[in-house]
C-alpha cells in the first residue's frame, strides 16, 4: 500500500516535520509582511501567528505547485522546498519569544483532550470517501506521474487545489498521516482565530477561551479534522479574511492587501469562496467610498489574485474556463449537463430558511454527510441575538456572516453548512458574555449546559475514535484496519493480487481510486467521461468492446448498460463481496474477461 503509513514512530515523524513547516510559514509570513511595508505592531501576539502563518502556508502551497507545473515532482525536489522555506525563515530580525497564551488549567486540559483525540485519529489508513476519490487520489496520480497535471477525464483536477498541494507535499516527505495532519492543523489555526477574534472584539479571556472550545468540540469540526478534506481550509481562510478586514489598522491599505492575500487563499482552496469575496468586494467598495480611497478595492483584489488566482488561470488555460466544469454556457469550454447538484436539506422554501440552524442541529441526516454540529449554537442563539450592537465593525460581521449564509443555504449539505462555524462560535463568545451580563443564575446555568456539552462531546469523540486507537497506535495491521472500515479496499486487495501489470481494469463501481496499484491500466468511470462519450455519440457497450477490458468492476448501482454488457458478453464473475456503512449496504462484483 503505497504512501499509507501507520504507528507511533511515523506519527511522531510527521507531527514533528509539520510543527518544523508550520513554524517556517509563520516566520516566511512575517518576512514578507515586513518586506512588504506592512507593520506588525498594531497585530496582537495571537493576530501575527495567525495571520504570518496563514501567508507563509499559502506561499508554502505555491511553491509545490510550481515544482509540480515543472515536471519536477520529486521526493528531494520536495525536500529542498521545505528547506528554503526554513532557511528563508531565519532571515531577517530576531522576534522576541512571547510564549503560549495564558489559557485557564480547566481550558488546557479541554483543548489537550480535542487535540489528541482528532490527532490519534488522522494517524489511521485515509477512508473519507472524497479523500480516496480526489483529494488523495490525485496528489498520488501527481507524484507518480512528477509532474501536476489535467488529469483526463476527472473535472476535479482543474478545481483550486491548494489544499491538495500540501497533501501532495504530506505524501512525498512522509506519508498519509503528514497528509491528514496538514488538514488537522487547520483545526487548530481556525480554533485559534476565533479565540483572537473574540479578545479583540468582545475582550473577554473567559469568553475568548470558551468561543474556542465551542468549535474544538464541534463534532462536524473535530470529524472532519482527522481527514484529507478541505473543509477547514476554506473556513479558515475565509474567517481570517474577514478578521483582517475588521483589524483597526492606522493604514487601511494594511487591510485591503491582507484581507486581499487571505481571501485569495480561500479562493485557491474552493469555488465556494466566491460566497465570502462578494460580501468582502462590497465592504471594500463601501470603505473605499467613506475614506475616498479607491485604490484599497484595487489593493484587495490585487492580493487576491496573487494568492488565489493562479488556479483560475490554469483551468482556463488548459479547458477554456476559469470555474471548470461551471457556467460553461457563460465562459465556453467543455461543460457538464447537471454538473450542481441541488442539495435542498429539509426546503429551500422562507420557512426553510429561518429554521436551517434548527433542522441542522436536531436533523443532520436529512443534510448530506449527516455529522452533528451539537445543541450548544442552539442554545445560545438568543443570547447571541441580544449581543448584537449597532457598531460598525458588527454590522460589517453580520453583513459577512448573512452572506456565507444566504451561500450555504443554496446548497444544504453539512461540508458547505459548516462554513457558517466560525462565525457561530464568534456569536457564542458574544453570548457567554451576555449570560455573565444578565446575573449569576443565567451565568451558572449557562455553564452548566456548556461543560454538559463538553462532556457529552467529549465522550462521542472517545467512542467515534475508538475504532481507530489500535491501528493508530500500531497494534492493528493497516490492511486488516481497512479491509473491516474501506469499502473500496477489499476490491483494490484482489485486483491488486490477481492483476497482471499488463491487464486492464475498467471501475465503474468505485470512484475510490487511492487504493490502486497500476493508474496507467486502470479507468474509472467519472461524469467527465462520461459527458464526453455522450458528446462523441458512443454507447457504454461501443467503448467497453473498443477498450476490451481485461476487468470490469461494478456493483448494483452501476450503470445499467455496463452491468448488462457484462452479464451479455464473456466475462465471468471472479469475485464478489458486500460492504455496510451506517445503514447503507454495498455489493461489488468483479468480472474477468473469459476468452
Amino acid at each position: 500500500m503505497s504512501f499509507v503509513t501507520q504507528g507511533i514512530g511515523p506519527a511522531l515523524w510527521a507531527s514533528s516535520l509539520l510543527a518544523l513547516l508550520v513554524w517556517s510559514a509563520y516566520r516566511v509570513g512575517a518576512r514578507i509582511w515586513g518586506l512588504s511595508g506592512g507593520s506588525a505592531a498594531e497585530f496582537s501576539v495571537h493576530e501575527k501567528r495567525i495571520f504570518f502563518t496563514a501567508m507563509g502556508m499559502a506561499l508554502l502551497a505555491l511553491g509545490v505547485l510550481a515544482i509540480g507545473l515543472l515536471g519536477m515532482l520529486r521526493r528531494e525536489v520536495a525536500i529542498g522546498l521545505a528547506g528554503l522555506l526554513f532557511i528563508f525563515s531565519l532571515t531577517g530580525q530576531k522576534e522576541k519569544a512571547e510564549g503560549w497564551p495564558e489559557f485557564s488549567k480547566t481550558t488546557w486540559m479541554w483543548i489537550a483532550l480535542a487535540l489528541f483525540l482528532s490527532w490519534l485519529q488522522a494517524l489511521a489508513p485515509p477512508t473519507g470517501h472524497d479523500a480516496l476519490v480526489y483529494h488523495l487520489a490525485h496528489p498520488r496520480e501527481f507524484i507518480e506521474s512528477g509532474k501536476i497535471f489535467a488529469i483526463p477525464d476527472s473535472r476535479e483536477s482543474l478545481w483550486p487545489y491548494q489544499m491538495e498541494m500540501f497533501f501532495t507535499l504530506g505524501l512525498l516527505l512522509q506519508g498519509t498521516i503528514l497528509a491528514h495532519l496538514f488538514h488537522w492543523a487547520f483545526y487548530v489555526l481556525t480554533a485559534y482565530a476565533i479565540y483572537a477574534f473574540v479578545l479583540r472584539f468582545q475582550g473577554g479571556k473567559k469568553e475568548a477561551e470558551w468561543a474556542m472550545l465551542v468549535f474544538l468540540f464541534t463534532p462536524l469540526a473535530f470529524f472532519q479534522s482527522s481527514k484529507a478534506y478541505v473543509e477547514l481550509g476554506i473556513v479558515f481562510f475565509t474567517f481570517a479574511a474577514i478578521y483582517a478586514f475588521l483589524v483597526p489598522f492606522s493604514h487601511k491599505k494594511n487591510n485591503a492587501v491582507l484581507s486581499g492575500l487571505l481571501c485569495g487563499g480561500a479562493l485557491g482552496t474552493k469555488y465556494l469562496a466566491f460566497g465570502a469575496l462578494i460580501p468582502l468586494v462590497v465592504l471594500w467598495i463601501i470603505q473605499s467610498w467613506n475614506l475616498k480611497k479607491a485604490s484599497l478595492l484595487f489593493y484587495f483584489m490585487a492580493a487576491c489574485a496573487l494568492t488565489g488566482g493562479i488556479w483560475y488561470a490554469r483551468s482556463w488555460i488548459l479547458a477554456g474556463n476559469p470555474i471548470y466544469p461551471f457556467l460553461s454556457g457563460l465562459f465556453g469550454g467543455n461543460g457538464f449537463k447537471d454538473s450542481v447538484d441541488r442539495l435542498t436539506g429539509m426546503g429551500q422554501d422562507f420557512p426553510a430558511f429561518i429554521k436551517l440552524p434548527w433542522n441542522f442541529t436536531l436533523h443532520p441526516d436529512a443534510f448530506p454527510l449527516g455529522e452533528l454540529i451539537g445543541p450548544l449554537y442552539l442554545m445560545l442563539l438568543p443570547l447571541m441575538a441580544l449581543s448584537v450592537r449597532n457598531t460598525k465593525t458588527q454590522r460589517a460581521f453580520l453583513f459577512y456572516t448573512f452572506s456565507i449564509y444566504l451561500l450555504v443555504f443554496t446548497q444544504q449539505a453539512a461540508r458547505f453548512l459548516f462554513m457558517l462555524a466560525p462565525y457561530a462560535a464568534v456569536g457564542a463568545g458574544f453570548a457567554f458574555a451576555k449570560a455573565r451580563s444578565y446575573g449569576a443564575a443565567l451565568w451558572k446555568t449557562t455553564q452548566l449546559l456548556f461543560y454538559s456539552a463538553l462532556v457529552l462531546h467529549g465522550a462521542i469523540f472517545v467512542c467515534q475514535t475508538w475504532n481507530a486507537w489500535p491501528v493508530a497506535l500500531g497494534a492493528e495491521n493497516a490492511r486488516d484496519y481497512l479491509l473491516k472500515n474501506e469499502r473500496s479496499f477489499r476490491g483494490f486487495d484482489y485486483l491488486n493480487r490477481h492483476a497482471d501489470p499488463k491487464e486492464s481494469i475498467f471501475l465503474s463501481a468505485q470512484p475510490r481510486r487511492f487504493y490502486r496499484q497500476r493508474p496507467d491500466k486502470a479507468v474509472f468511470y467519472t461524469a467527465a467521461l462520461k459527458n464526453r462519450l455522450e458528446r462523441q455519440g458512443i454507447a457504454w457497450a461501443e467503448y467497453l468492446d473498443r477498450e476490451h477490458f481485461t476487468f470490469i468492476w461494478v456493483e448494483e448501482g452501476s450503470d445499467p448498460e455496463i452491468r448488462k454488457y457484462v452479464q451479455t458478453h464473456p466475462y465471468e464473475k471472479v469475485f464478489e463481496y458486500a460492504h455496510s456503512e451506517g445503514k447503507a449496504k454495498y455489493v461489488y462484483s468483479i468480472y474477468r474477461y473469459a476468452i
